[in-house]
């Protein structure tokens, strides 16, 4: 564009006697040697995954792929392995082997250094807190504590601390339900579970061992890593509608009515004392321990508010 402009004021230039600024034609000749000399330092070409990028190099030859450090190493302390990474970046896997060996990264680097005796530690820690949790789901607890441990060894050092633990939930394996999406934050589960106050002390570290543990449907792929691939592998703009349409279903059924456009709750009338209803919890505390599943305190507290009431 710069060019034919330029092109175009030496046309009228030529056929008006000079009459242009001279000031003006050399700014746009020092602009275009601007655009060539930034053309030929850095003329990439960007490949479909939008992350590796090829350079011509300095001797000749094939453009090598520009593969930042920072960028590898993140994906190897994510857990992927070099076929991922080589799909995900869009390379060849010797491609990944030779940045990993010019960089000295190694994937066997990235696993914890653990006696079997430390490991079987850790694990009755977590499974004390967490008594039904699987060999997956514990590699999830690990890996949220910063532990990278190979599977096999997760399993071994399970049979080891919880034998009949890990028969009994081989007995009761439950088939997970698969959906795919066109790609991340396109549909979210919004589940309003309305618990007792004592699961909020193991929620934090049960989202992160979740996040953490491999799927087997997925490739032993945890969310986290297929959130992270998602990502790097679609940059497409059309997964991001418009925020007005969300929730409407085009080709779903016409409802009879649509007036329902207001949640209304009604007012539950209370006839607990407030003086009552605030030492409730001191005299029966919500998190203390329960013989029953909760049904031990509900029924102290029951019996405190119609004694004091």
């Amino acid at each position: 564009m710069v060019e034919l402009v330029y092109r175009d004021l030496l046309h009228r230039d030529a056929y008006s006697a000079g009459t242009f600024d001279s000031s003006v034609l050399e700014l746009i000749r020092q602009i275009l040697r601007d655009l060539e000399l930034m053309q030929s330092q850095s003329s990439l070409v960007i490949s479909p995954t939008g992350l590796a990028a090829s350079m011509p190099g300095s001797l000749g030859g094939r453009p090598h792929f520009d593969i930042q450090k920072d960028q590898l190493s993140s994906l190897i302390d994510s857990g992927f392995t070099v076929v991922q990474i080589s799909e995900i970046i869009g390379v060849s896997r010797r491609t990944i082997f030779r940045r990993m060996s010019d960089f000295e990264l190694s994937i066997r680097s990235t696993y914890s250094d653990l006696t079997d005796t430390e490991l079987d530690y850790i694990i009755k820690q977590i499974q004390v807190e967490f008594p039904a949790c699987g060999n997956k789901q514990m590699m999830g607890h690990l890996l949220s504590r910063g532990i990278r441990i190979q599977q096999a060894r997760v399993r071994e050092s399970m049979y080891r601390v919880d034998p009949e633990g890990c028969i009994d939930r081989r007995i009761g394996l439950m088939k997970r339900r698969k959906y795919k999406v066109p790609g991340p934050r396109y549909l979210y589960h919004i589940d309003g579970n309305h618990k007792l106050v004592r699961i909020n002390s193991s929620l934090q570290k049960f989202c992160s061992a979740w996040n953490n543990h491999p799927l087997s449907s997925e490739g032993c792929l945890n969310p986290l890593q297929l959130w992270t691939a998602g990502l790097l592998k679609d940059n497409s703009s059309l997964l991001f509608e418009d925020d007005n349409l969300y929730g409407i279903d085009w080709n779903g059924p016409i409802p009879l009515e649509d007036d329902y456009d207001r949640l209304f709750v009604p007012r539950i009338e209370c006839d607990i004392p407030y003086g009552v209803l605030r030492e409730l919890p001191s005299f029966v505390p919500p998190l203390s321990h329960s013989e029953n599943y909760g049904i031990d305190l509900y029924c102290s507290a029951l019996d405190y508010i119609n004694t004091h009431t």
